[in-house]
């Protein structure tokens, strides 16, 4: 993936074909960058491409709960249920080390994701004991800072 960097420049990549303007990062974490460090704390709402709130503010969308799943992409297509790589906990946090830091896509490591049809705190972080190895292809989290 690249780490931190690559995720949001995929992230950026990903909005710019959908004609999406502004500056985008990923929801992931490492030992030392996380969205609680990284992000523009928002106290306007955070909406999905499609339109519905998925929370009110940075407070809200940290409380461990969404109005509404992630679950659609930069084009604002519905996206069956998916997992996505996070490394966070639903308050912004790391929750470990991911893949090395996301740059390594060994099955020898491990990375923790999150189900883009939860509202919950799965939305960012399942449960430990169902982490998945590097080497799986997954989607990202993108929030416009």
């Amino acid at each position: 993936m690249g780490g931190i960097a690559g995720a949001a420049s995929k992230c950026q990549t990903r909005a710019a074909a959908a004609g999406l303007s502004g500056t985008w990062d990923a929801w992931i974490s490492s030992a030392v960058s996380s969205p609680a460090t990284r992000f523009v704390k928002s106290t306007t709402h955070y909406a999905r491409i499609d339109g519905p709130e998925i929370a009110q503010t940075w407070e809200d969308l940290t409380d461990g709960t969404l109005d509404a799943p992630i679950d659609h992409n930069e084009f604002g297509a519905l996206v069956p249920q998916a997992m996505v790589w996070t490394g966070t906990a639903a308050h912004g946090t790391p929750l470990v080390e991911n893949c090395q830091t996301w740059s390594t896509s060994s099955t020898l490591q491990e990375g923790y994701d999150g189900r883009n049809d939860a509202t919950d705190f799965n939305w960012s972080a399942r449960s430990l004991a169902l982490s998945l190895h590097c080497a799986a292809a997954q989607r990202l989290y993108c929030f416009e800072q």
